[in-house]
């Protein structure tokens, strides 16, 4: 476990792909104490992994309220978060007079996070490019494939109506059909 000490900033780079084990160690998560990188990280976080979906939840609920109330006391506010300004996957964070920022370590661009980002995208199924695009990951492709016949690689912004009705449609015959 790692614990900050005061004065002490933890940075998470991660991405949804990471609630579980990647499979390449290379993949894994990035974590830095300050602006020194930490090793061990699948290590860390194999506990958090081993929760059921309701135990993450609440985590989550428990993070966003505390989030809450930092910024309600408005004062500076170090934090992981999702999708700030609307980028894929999360970032270390500073938010400060209605502003937010990113708070990468020394030595990480913000070209290069994103970069790593898009790359998580991809083993976790789906890349939503910066124009609004979907593309589907070979592995996801593949298994889509197997369902969907004439689904491309990619759909655009415009077509999301379909792709959704798509995707619904196949979770409702999946859902239909026994366990086996």
């Amino acid at each position: 476990m790692v614990r900050p000490r005061a004065g002490e900033r933890l940075r998470v780079l991660a991405h949804h792909a990471h609630l579980h084990a990647p499979a390449q160690p290379s993949d894994e998560a990035r974590v830095w104490l300050d602006d020194r990188p930490l090793t061990g990280v699948g290590e860390l976080l194999a506990g958090h992994r081993a929760c059921s979906r309701e135990e993450l939840n609440a985590v989550t609920g428990h993070t966003a309220a505390v989030l809450a109330a930092r910024l309600a006391a408005c004062t500076a506010v170090h934090a992981d978060l999702p999708g700030p300004l609307g980028m894929p996957g999360g970032y270390p964070v500073r938010i400060h007079d209605d502003r937010i920022s990113l708070d990468l370590p020394n030595g990480l661009t913000t070209e290069d996070a994103v970069a790593w980002q898009m790359r998580m995208a991809e083993h976790d199924g789906v890349v939503v490019t910066p124009s609004g695009d979907v593309r589907f990951g070979e592995q996801a492709r593949q298994v889509l494939s197997a369902q969907l016949m004439d689904i491309p690689r990619e759909y655009a912004a415009q077509d999301m109506e379909l792709l959704a009705q798509q995707l619904l449609g196949l979770r409702e015959k999946l859902r239909a059909e026994p366990p086996s």
